[in-house]
């Protein structure tokens, strides 16, 4: 059964929506029915998922509580390394950050379908995060060394002292469709467009959210961002390449917790409402999705 601790909504490339769980593993909805892939009811032995990525084939990476999984039909692969973040390239490579709190592994590496190879560089702690662009640009955020572009080896490592990056602490990335790194470092909101840098402090004028919990691009191109649990003006934002306007639809939000969003290949809204729900959102109303009424 579909239960609250969904933390994640992921859209696979044949259009699947999966929902990853923080105790039930993981769901997969093809608009009719649902699987659910968890120890005890499948060939997936674990029941926590951090992050998933896929394949252009619609293979799925699931990067559980420190270990790595694939799926691939009905199959789940082990493969072992204990892991931070994940992220799939456009060869279909998937790339990890390690957990340091693991003493063995490589810290930056990934997988070309035979073995594993170690990217470094090796001064990458092991919180970093790590997002991947359309020109296959990996882009990783350090929790002490600022923003790293990582081609075939490292390019450029941007930093507060010699860039306009806010800060060398980095919460979040994510790459849109427009080629920018969008930029979460906790006090503000970056966008790095080649090499122009727009920044957004929380709580002001022009962004009057609280804090960022993340960032999603609907089939348009506005980018979205939401806000976890504060008492801020603002939970809900979208950006439309110029102006940050508030998210208010008529019908209200069923409440004002969320933890992610997603947009469908008919850039219809899913969004996790904490404590409630998956909602989805036509333009006009909300259909909530909850234990009670999920298989």
């Amino acid at each position: 059964m579909l239960n609250d601790h969904v933390q994640e909504i992921e859209i696979a490339p044949n259009g699947n929506l999966w929902f990853i769980s923080g105790s039930n593993g993981a769901y997969e909805f093809d608009g009719l029915n649902w699987l659910q892939y968890d120890a005890g009811v499948s060939s997936f032995p674990r029941s926590y998922v951090k992050e998933i990525d896929f394949e252009s084939n619609g293979d799925a990476w699931l990067l559980e509580m420190g270990r790595l999984y694939k799926k691939s039909d009905t199959t789940f692969i082990n493969y072992g390394f204990p892991c931070y973040d994940l992220v799939v390239d456009t060869n279909d490579f998937p790339w990890i950050t390690r957990d340091y709190n693991y003493p063995s592994g490589p810290i930056f590496s990934y997988f070309d379908g035979l073995s594993w190879h170690d990217s470094g560089p090796a001064f990458i702690d092991g919180s970093s995060v790590i997002a991947c662009d359309r020109n296959n640009v990996k882009w990783i955020g350090s929790s002490e060394y600022g923003l790293i572009k990582f081609t075939d080896s490292v390019e450029t490592i941007f930093s507060e002292d010699n860039s306009p990056l806010a800060s060398n602490f980095i919460y979040d990335l994510y790459c849109d469709s427009k080629e920018n790194v969008w930029i979460n470092t906790g006090y503000s909101i970056q966008k790095l467009d080649g090499n122009s840098w727009t920044t957004w402090p929380l709580l002001t004028p022009n962004f009057l959210m609280e804090t960022v919990d993340g960032f999603s691009e609907d089939k348009l191109g506005n980018i979205w961002v939401w806000d976890l649990g504060s008492s801020g003006q603002t939970v809900i934002a979208k950006y439309d390449g110029q102006i940050w306007t508030a998210f208010n639809p008529p019908a209200g939000l069923p409440n004002r917790n969320i933890s992610s969003i997603a947009f469908d290949h008919n850039n219809t809204m899913w969004v996790r409402f904490f404590n409630l729900g998956i909602g989805k959102f036509d333009g006009t109303s909300w259909t909530m999705i909850t234990p009670e009424n999920s298989p």
